[in-house]
């Protein structure tokens, strides 16, 4: 079983959805970031990626340098947020640790909000959506 299922979570594909469900390993995160700009890629409009964390008990080892090689990448053009929901004190301490050690435009073009719900996380992910696109 994959710790990191990533799904569409509307019919219109403007949100996808990365629920981690156990433990997890940097292995298994890389391979969901690279089916998420697989996925972002069937799409011609913005995406919101909502991270439900709520299930992820810890974060794996080499968290700093592996977490920095995750903030290095380069966002999918389409990919407008990213939305993490229910993460531990542990989790943002270290991205606290990150904001301090990186400058503000690696952080930025991340253009990350932290939720405690994913009533929440989707509720924002569709308001942020309509304010980039009124048409929906």
């Amino acid at each position: 079983m994959n710790a990191i299922r990533v799904d569409w979570a509307d019919e219109n594909k403007n949100i996808l959805l990365f629920t981690f469900v156990s433990e997890w390993t940097w292995q298994e995160f890389n391979a969901a970031g690279s089916l998420s700009m697989e996925m972002m890629g069937t799409v011609n409009h913005p995406v919101i990626q909502i991270l439900d964390m709520r299930q992820a008990q810890a974060l794996p080892k080499n968290v700093l340098s592996n977490g920095r090689k995750a903030i290095d990448r380069k966002p999918h053009p389409n990919l407008e947020k990213v939305i993490v929901v229910g993460i531990n004190g542990y989790f943002n301490a270290i991205y606290r640790a990150f904001e301090k050690m990186l400058p503000a435009s690696w952080i930025d073009k991340w253009n990350l909000a932290f939720v405690d719900t994913l009533v929440e996380a989707v509720e924002q992910a569709q308001q942020d959506l309509t304010q980039s696109n009124p048409q929906m």
